[in-house]
């Protein structure tokens, strides 16, 4: 779900204008994987929404009487005003109705024609992603990304402006991909991936300091190599940026920062123990 959570449970968020609907099915077109440096782009002005990893044990630490829930994914990322496919979509991937919003975002993006909509790109990858098909979550936003790199239907300022929207949809693909690479430990893939999603995200700050998403995204792929210390520092960053030293989300994403490195040498501590 979405409105009620911080990370895959999407909740709405005003951002700038909306782009005119679009009409044009877009083209098959593979978009660099981790390794490759990403394209930087501006950031649609867009607010914040808490956390992103999710950490699904009881955290030995939380003083007793108090439940420790589970975090949920980032907020998705919204113009003020939304056609009613877009809006629809979006009511369906918060009651995690992701097959049916697919064929709806599709449908939406064939229907711009030649005017670039970033939202469609956006919400198919998210409600792909809610599937567990990071693949074909990837080849929409990298249309999307052809799109904005050959101005194709968009200016390039508004291209600009686009692109950290469709860079955390990517970084969190990438996000996925690193979680499954860790379950089969794959770890050259996970520092593959990871890289990927930090490096993208440093153009994205590049691009927009104030995108909250780019500092998450880069916390979590240090988080899923254990660098925890780092992960901390990279949320501190944003927090150093006036617009975002308030922001929920990166509160959030610190939160549960602590919470894990809590976890992770409460463990370590308990397997030195053993071997004692």
């Amino acid at each position: 779900a979405i409105s009620n959570s911080p990370e895959v449970q999407l909740v709405l968020f005003g951002a700038s204008s909306t782009p005119r609907p679009p009409t044009n099915t877009p083209t098959n077109t593979p978009t660099n994987t981790p390794g490759l440096t990403p394209t930087p782009s501006p950031t649609v002005d867009f607010t914040v929404q808490p956390t992103f990893t999710a950490s699904p044990t009881i955290n030995p630490f939380v003083p007793r009487g108090q439940i420790e829930v589970t975090p949920r994914p980032t907020g998705l990322y919204l113009p003020n005003q939304v056609n009613n496919a877009v809006s629809t979509a979006v009511v369906m991937i918060e009651r995690d109705q992701h097959a049916e919003a697919v064929p709806l975002m599709v449908a939406e993006q064939a229907r711009a024609g030649m005017v670039f909509n970033p939202y469609p790109y956006y919400l198919e990858a998210i409600a792909q992603l809610g599937q567990g098909q990071s693949d074909a979550a990837q080849f929409a936003l990298d249309n999307a990304r052809r799109r904005m790199d050959t101005q194709d239907g968009v200016s390039e300022t508004d291209a600009r402006r686009y692109r950290p929207l469709i860079n955390s949809a990517l970084a969190r693909v990438w996000l996925h991909q690193a979680q499954e690479a860790a379950a089969i430990r794959s770890t050259a893939r996970v520092i593959e991936l990871t890289d990927a999603v930090i490096q993208l995200g440093e153009q994205s700050i590049l691009i927009d300091p104030d995108f909250p998403d780019s500092y998450v995204h880069m916390a979590a792929a240090h988080r899923q190599r254990g660098e925890y210390d780092s992960a901390i520092a990279i949320i501190e960053r944003g927090q150093q940026q006036q617009a975002l030293m308030a922001s929920m989300k990166l509160i959030n994403a610190k939160g549960w920062t602590v919470l894990e490195q809590g976890r992770a040498q409460a463990a370590a501590g308990d397997a030195e123990a053993a071997r004692a």
